[in-house]
């Protein structure tokens, strides 16, 4: 698959547009047109490495001359075992990068011996994707609802305007009239099909979704949230909670989708322990 129509699949799978993904890797929009349109490749490996974070890729998928869909490149073999870090988290898609490229050869070979598999593979990661933006979806209108129900104002914040951050949010909030400002979202759904072929274990998935906010800045005016739907997992990360560094304002939300409510919000980080609670009490 040519470099530019990897691109524009990726892109269109995470719903952004072309300036959007232009201003967060630093190029304008015309030459980041050029990637799509034109199959030009970037000149830098930085470049490359903010692509593979934005559009939620392995980096070695964006270097290949001629690979396949990711899907294939996260599932063969024994790549199977990192699937569950790269499609928590872009940035631990990128390090995993070296270890699936060292696995490319075998992997070629057996992707040619066995299309049905592959095509399977693709089926369910694209199913994947599907559940996730759902839950998205689902979960952030919850929250939505929760605010208007307390009477605390607030609207959708464009990730564009977050350019030069360290770490970036699924989703974020721009909250009105409150000592948090800004609210900041990474989400994870249950999956039964990518979690039984994925063998991450739930402190581990726990570990790498608190890792999408640790090189984050501090700060007092933002809030940061991990939403999911699992029980198990939101008590694993209510256990980092209790021995993790960072020190803004973090909390582990547990939704139930099937009664439209926000189920529990525990506290796992404070830029100021001693008023997290006034702070944080949104919901």
């Amino acid at each position: 698959m040519e470099f530019g129509v990897k691109l524009r699949k990726l892109r269109k799978a995470k719903g952004l547009r072309q300036e959007e993904v232009a201003g967060e890797i630093g190029v304008s929009r015309r030459s980041y047109i050029s990637y799509e349109k034109e199959n030009v490749r970037p000149r830098k490996r930085s470049t490359y490495e903010k692509l593979a974070e934005v559009l939620g890729c392995d980096m070695a998928y964006l270097l290949a001359e001629d690979s396949p869909s990711p899907p294939a490149g996260f599932l063969a073999g024994a790549s199977l075992v990192t699937l569950g870090a790269a499609i928590i988290n872009p940035v631990a898609g990128a390090l995993v990068g070296a270890a699936l490229a060292a696995e490319s050869g075998i992997r070629s070979q057996e992707q040619r011996k066995s299309k049905e598999t592959l095509s399977y593979n693709n089926d369910m990661l694209l199913e994947f994707e599907k559940r996730q933006r759902q839950f998205r979806a689902s979960a952030l209108g919850i929250i939505v609802k929760a605010l208007a129900d307390k009477e605390i104002n607030c609207r959708m914040g464009d990730r564009v305007g977050l350019k030069g951050e360290r770490a970036y949010p699924d989703e974020y909030l721009i909250i009105t009239e409150q000592e948090i400002s800004s609210w900041w979202f990474i989400f994870w759904a249950r999956d039964p099909g990518v979690d039984e072929q994925a063998v991450v274990s739930l402190p581990d998935r726990a570990d790498i979704m608190f890792s999408r906010f640790s090189t984050a800045k501090a700060d007092p005016g933002r809030k940061a949230s991990i939403v999911v739907d699992d029980e198990s997992l939101f008590d694993e990360l209510c256990e980092i909670g209790g021995r993790n560094s960072y020190r803004g304002n973090m909390t582990a939300i547990l939704i139930d989708t099937e009664n439209a409510r926000v189920e529990k919000e525990e506290l796992l980080s404070s830029f100021d322990i001693d008023d997290a609670n006034d702070k944080l009490s949104i919901i």
